[in-house]
């Protein structure tokens, strides 16, 4: 078994009902438990931790991964949007095990490897032809488009930090969350959902231009049959 303190890990989670809701049908969602039994069955050690107050570089974070001979996997269960939303917790905790995904690979091999090619992260996007790190005031110029229109902003520091996993990860937290709100009815959007808007804006007088289009039709049609 590759996690250490799994049990507690999950019940730490659960700090108010809805996020006790919002665990549970995680944990018992399809495309999750492929990303977690995966992990599970590794023969890497990750240390599970569920840590109130978790900080990196001094800012309070949702979580962290951290890779190495055994891998740490922390959540922080009080920050307040996680308290707030229950799907932001969700949201922390896919992307997270991304992270270990993606490190621990090399260790597992490819049986029941859950995620498509395409899913990524910054240290590993062979696109990014300069320093790949999250920090915005160090990526390369040449890389900022890119990360801009494939990365979007990190939920902890949106003003100084690009978000680390790719826009493909983020499309597949966004299909699990989707599913948890329609099951659980507690919860909402997620900041992974404000990246994936910005990529993709909806067309600002798109119902009014389809009301308009079926009006001249109607009209065109009276016309033709008076």
């Amino acid at each position: 078994m590759a996690f250490t303190n799994e049990t507690d890990f999950i019940n730490g989670l659960k700090t108010t009902p809805d996020q006790t809701k919002a665990i549970e049908a995680l944990f018992n969602d399809p495309d999750f438990k492929k990303i977690w039994n995966y992990l599970k069955n590794c023969q890497k050690v990750i240390e599970l931790k569920s840590v109130p107050g978790y900080k990196i570089r001094g800012i309070e974070r949702f979580g962290g991964y951290s890779a190495g001979r055994k891998g740490e996997l922390v959540i922080n269960p009080a920050k307040q949007e996680h308290r707030d939303n229950p799907m932001e917790m969700v949201d922390t905790i896919i992307h997270e095990c991304i992270h270990a995904v993606l490190d621990v690979q090399k260790d597992c091999g490819d049986v029941n490897y859950p995620f498509s090619k395409e899913i990524t992260e910054i240290y590993e996007d062979s696109n990014i032809q300069g320093r790949k790190t999250s920090t915005k005031s160090r990526v390369d110029p040449r890389d900022k488009d890119y990360l801009d229109k494939h990365y979007g902003d990190s939920a902890s520091s949106p003003s100084t930090e690009y978000i680390d996993i790719n826009d493909k990860a983020q499309q597949l937290i966004i299909k699990i969350i989707k599913r948890l709100m329609a099951q659980t009815k507690v919860g909402k959007k997620t900041l992974t959902f404000e990246n994936e808007e910005k990529r993709n804006p909806k067309k600002k007088g798109g119902c009014a231009k389809v009301i308009l289009t079926l009006i001249l039709i109607t009209a065109s049609l009276t016309w033709i049959f008076i």
